[in-house]
Formats: C-alpha cells, sequence, structure tokens
C-alpha cells in the first residue's frame, strides 16, 4: 500500500551526530554522487555527514543516515543538496521524495555501544556499506543554525527543483571518530579526510519548512 504523504512543515526530534568536512572540488564531483544538475556548480564551503535517530517525527521513528558535500552556486542561488541519503522506515523515504525531493533509499541500521563507542552500521541487499564507530564526550554546550549562516537545500523531483530552508537546535557533545569505513557504490567513503569537527546532538529538534518551486533562469 502507498504510504500517506503528510505535508511540510515538519519538526523531528531525537539524537544525532554531525561530522563536518572541508572536501575538494575535486573529491565532490567524482565521490558525492552530483545530480547532472548540479555538476560543475561547485561552491566551496562545509560538507557533511549526518545520523539522525528520530525518536518523534509525523511519521514515527526512523533512522536516517545522509551526505552533505558541499555547497553549490546554482542559479543564481547559493544552496548545499542531500546527495546521497537512507532511511530505514518506507513512510519516511516516500515522505522525504515527496515534500523535499530528497532521494531516500532504503537500508537495514544497526546500532549499539561497544566499550564506550558508538557502533552505526548500515546493509543493503545483504551487504554491509557503512560502518562508524565513534566516542562522544562529556560537557554538552547549546547549539542552535539560527546563529549561523546555513545555506537551504535544492533538489530535484521529476522536471522540477525545490528549495528547502531548515533549522536545528540541540544540546552538544564533541565526540571524536575512532572507525570509519563505506563502499563505494553506496556512500562517499570519507575514511582518508579528517573531520573538522563532530558532534553528538542530544535533545536534538530538525524543522524543515516547505520546500517552494525554483523557476530556472535562462
Amino acid at each position: 500500500m502507498k504510504p500517506e504523504q503528510i505535508a511540510a512543515p515538519w519538526t523531528l526530534s531525537g539524537e544525532a551526530y554531525v561530522m563536518i568536512y572541508k572536501f575538494s572540488k575535486a573529491f565532490v564531483e567524482k565521490n558525492a554522487f552530483l545530480p547532472e544538475f548540479l555538476k560543475g556548480t561547485f561552491n566551496g564551503g562545509m560538507g557533511t555527514v549526518l545520523f539522525f535517530d528520530f525518536k518523534e517525527t509525523p511519521v514515527g521513528p526512523f533512522r536516517m543516515l545522509a551526505f552533505m558535500p558541499s555547497r553549490f552556486l546554482w542559479n543564481q542561488l547559493d544552496r548545499t543538496t542531500v546527495s546521497k541519503c537512507y532511511v530505514d522506515s518506507q513512510e519516511a523515504a516516500f515522505n522525504l521524495r515527496e515534500n523535499w525531493g530528497i532521494n531516500a533509499e532504503m537500508a537495514d541500521f544497526e546500532q549499539g555501544l561497544f566499550e564506550e563507542e558508538e557502533v552505526i552500521r548500515l546493509r543493503k541487499e545483504d551487504a554491509e556499506f557503512f560502518e562508524i564507530r565513534l566516542r562522544p564526550g562529556k560537557i554538552n554546550f547549546p547549539v542552535n543554525t539560527k546563529y549561523v549562516s546555513f545555506a537551504g537545500l535544492v533538489q530535484q523531483k521529476g522536471k522540477a527543483f525545490l528549495t528547502t530552508n531548515f533549522h536545528a537546535k540541540s544540546q552538544a557533545r564533541l565526540a571524536s571518530l575512532k572507525y570509519c569505513r563505506s563502499s563505494k557504490g553506496f556512500f562517499p567513503d570519507v575514511s582518508k579526510h579528517t573531520a573538522l569537527t563532530i558532534m553528538r546532538m542530544d535533545n536534538f529538534s530538525l524543522t524543515f519548512e516547505t520546500a517552494s518551486p525554483v523557476i530556472v533562469k535562462k
């Protein structure tokens, strides 16, 4: 049965890890699973690997792994994009595509603690393609994106283009990366890159606003 579409805006809450990188143009163009319309529009900025363990959402709990490679100057807009995304909920995958043009794929998630490290693994088609091990620190500090300059999203949905603003707030702790592995063809391999900052987000709240259609300038 086709999932129900639940219109934006959405507010989602739970826990998350945010890993912030500075990727080169060459890496982004070659490895970031860019859609065709963003190729050749690299505009620098930060890239992120994001893991969400959402506890409360309009479609119930789900987990999500996402990659946002950098900023792009497209159609006179400074935007970022979710170029690769996995979730463990059909309802979430459907609504991410329909509401915001985020092409979320299904995967099996495994998450647990081992010797004070949080271990996250993803499997698809009986093959494990992603594993990460992180150790969060102890000191909490507040994070609120309304105090930081963030580019909104741009995504393609069929022949249309959508742009979306989002904002988040949380109590955060710095974390350290102990191990990272991903298989080519499934997710960008960031194992040879050093994260600038890694944060564990507790009591995390993320709001996706309603997407707006973009008129493509000739």
